[in-house]
């Protein structure tokens, strides 16, 4: 029975560990240093969205993502633009379809984000927090 209960409470700790609340608070939106834009969470979406194609201060808004699958792609749409991969990709291919949009540019990884973000203060994007250098600056966290 202890070794039954023992199992059962590393198979929850396990569990947890890869749940999307354990995530909470480990991904950072970053922009250039230089960008004075303002931002909140509503800001950010709108932008992904392409809903608003310029930052606060007047300039260029290009968003980055992350190609799928990734599970920090699938939590930022989920936690930020509040829909899933399916219902994200239903979006932009209604909106391209009609020729109103396109869907942000992809990379392959979280350090691609990094260094495009470090290079150009039109870029907007996500990474772990804990992957962030002083070469960006966080204007979201989540």
């Amino acid at each position: 029975m202890i070794r039954e209960l023992k199992t059962l409470l590393l198979l929850s700790v396990m569990l947890s560990s890869f749940s999307p609340l354990a995530m909470a608070e480990g991904y950072s939106v970053i922009v250039h240093p230089s960008n004075s834009a303002e931002f909140d969470k509503g800001t950010v979406e709108r932008i992904f969205l392409s809903k608003e194609k310029t930052f606060t201060n007047g300039q260029p808004a290009v968003p980055i993502e992350i190609q799928q699958p990734s599970t920090h792609r699938d939590y930022f749409q989920e936690t930020i633009i509040r829909k899933t991969d399916s219902q994200v990709r239903s979006y932009w291919a209604m909106l391209m379809f009609s020729g109103k949009g396109t869907p942000p540019k992809e990379v392959a990884s979280e350090a691609e984000v990094l260094e495009l973000i470090s290079k150009n203060p039109n870029t907007l994007g996500y990474i772990p927090s804990d992957m962030v250098t002083a070469n960006v600056k966080v204007v979201l966290s989540f």
